[in-house]
């Protein structure tokens, strides 16, 4: 964001952050789910539900 928000013309991301912060509530959740993934070293629960799916998708291939 540190680039983003200096094309812009801001004095500081959190300028940038609080202007653009909304339209991107996807980006924070991804964001959210890594660092919740790093720090507790599992997968976030759409890596489960995705893994979970892929488990049942092999289920039909037998």
């Amino acid at each position: 964001m540190k680039s983003v928000s200096a094309r812009l013309g801001h004095s500081g991301v959190g300028i940038t952050g609080d202007l653009y912060g909304h339209a991107l509530p996807s980006v924070d959740r991804l964001a959210a789910d890594k660092l919740d993934k790093i720090l507790k070293g599992k997968d976030s629960p759409e890596d489960q539900q995705g893994q979970e799916k892929k488990e049942d998708e092999g289920k039909h291939d037998e």
